[in-house]
């Protein structure tokens, strides 16, 4: 029997080992050819979202990319959280209560892979790089991928992490998000132990609707298109202001005193 560390006895299961090496292949195409964030407007804004809110999240996502390489702000923000993460020291320990030899073992054991360079190079990222780094990127779209790889034995040694860009998921049929691909362009369902997520809610809701995007895209609309200003004088119209009219010879004689007054 296996028991849980509350020393439960936890039920017979079949257990299926995730498929080893990496599924989702990488092709030029992948590339993203597009800036959504180009001549952002308030109308432009308000048809990502709302495309988002059905759960096609495409262009929320890659306006998420974008906006962190056009605004300093954002993205020193978002750094400042990623060191902050990836400064927190860890391991792995044996369930509370297990002090046998072979629960040490297999601690050890874990954190050794978890800390191991990836098997293919820098085809594919650690899995505290992915931890640290990658799932990170969760913040502005409100969600993040990255697909496990494992090795021939599916489950017994983890040879890195490949990360998937948000913009090829989508919400449209699910709750969760589905894998958009050349032959399923409506998605298909993530296979289990093979995909890592990390879903960020800054708000309650639809996880498709719940990173911090949807704030700082009217934000930056505003920024870039010096709507700002008339934000401002928006504020402004109709509040009471004081005139001085003086003549042209006090204006010569009084220009100091007029100046600062005003």
């Amino acid at each position: 029997m296996i028991y849980d560390p509350q020393g439960n006895e936890l039920p017979d299961v079949t257990v299926t080992q995730p498929a080893p090496g990496s599924q989702i292949q990488w092709e030029s195409s992948d590339r993203a050819s597009t800036d959504v964030s180009r001549a952002l407007t308030p109308a432009k804004v308000d048809s990502i979202l709302r495309s988002a809110n059905g759960g096609s999240t495409e262009q929320q996502s890659s306006l998420s990319i974008e906006l962190e390489e056009k605004s300093w702000d954002i993205f020193q923000a978002i750094q400042t959280r990623r060191l902050a993460v990836s400064g927190q020291q860890w391991e792995i320990l044996p369930p509370t209560g297990d002090e046998t030899p072979r629960a040490k073992e297999i601690a050890e054991e874990t954190e050794a892979m978890l800390r191991a360079t990836p098997a293919y190079g820098d085809q594919f990222s650690t899995f505290m790089e992915c931890f640290f780094f990658d799932l990170q990127s969760a913040l502005l779209p409100g969600f993040a991928i990255s697909e496990l790889v494992w090795g021939k034995d599916g489950g017994d040694q983890l040879y890195g992490c490949q990360f998937i860009e948000q913009r090829h998921f989508t919400f449209a049929d699910s709750q969760s998000p589905l894998l958009v691909t050349t032959d399923h362009p409506s998605g298909i369902e993530l296979e289990p132990g093979k995909f890592i997520k990390h879903y960020h809610r800054a708000r309650a809701g639809a996880r498709c609707r719940g990173g911090i995007i949807r704030p700082l895209a009217w934000l930056h609309c505003f920024a870039v298109n010096g709507i700002k200003w008339l934000m401002t004088h928006i504020e402004r119209y109709g509040m009471p202001f004081l005139v001085a009219k003086v003549g042209s010879e006090s204006y010569k004689t009084e220009r100091q005193k007029l100046a600062s007054l005003v």
